[in-house]
């Protein structure tokens, strides 16, 4: 049992983690389309485009996860995570068009897919039914404290560093969650 504890805190590490990536580089795509088309409807369409791809994947991704294992799951989200979030990196060093940008935005959140229900299922499989419930609600609000706290740090850093450079830092979010896991 607490072996089974330990790996459930190293999770929530984790998907803190992937969380604060999210958000980051969800508030990072957004300004960097926005500063190169000078077009805030463009800006917009970044984030609906993602809110809607987690949306539909979340109605539809609970399937696929009971097929593979848990920790194949995590670490496969946050591997494809981490490469697409640098392929953005390139993305802006080579100065692609902003659609570039959308596209990898969207399959960021598509890898998705294999994230939450398998951090959810890790929480069913942990915990007992009683305790299950109130264990969610907290993972629930971790993941929640987690993407307005990359979306805060994603703003500062921008404003900080500049856009070019805040980039960099959005693998680093998804590389240390897949460590954890």
């Amino acid at each position: 049992a607490q072996e089974r504890r330990k790996d459930f805190l190293l999770l929530l590490t984790s998907r803190a983690s992937s969380r604060i990536g999210d958000g980051f580089l969800r508030i990072v795509s957004i300004l960097l389309v926005a500063s190169k088309t000078k077009d805030p409807m463009m800006a917009g369409l970044v984030l609906v485009f993602r809110y809607v791809c987690e949306i539909l994947i979340n109605a539809i991704s609970g399937p696929f996860i009971d097929k593979i294992r848990i920790r194949n799951s995590l670490m496969t989200s946050d591997l494809l995570r981490t490469i697409l979030s640098l392929m953005l990196v390139g993305a802006v060093l080579l100065e692609f068009p902003y659609a570039v940008y959308l596209a990898l935005s969207f399959l960021g959140d598509f890898v998705f897919i294999f994230f939450k229900p398998a951090a959810d299922k890790m929480v069913k499989v942990t915990f007992p039914v009683k305790e299950g419930t109130k264990v969610l609600s907290r993972v629930d609000a971790v993941n929640h404290m987690s993407n307005i706290g990359g979306y805060a740090l994603a703003s500062g850093v921008a404003g900080w560093i500049g856009l070019q450079t805040a980039v960099f830092l959005g693998p680093l979010f998804f590389f240390f969650s897949f460590l954890m896991v």
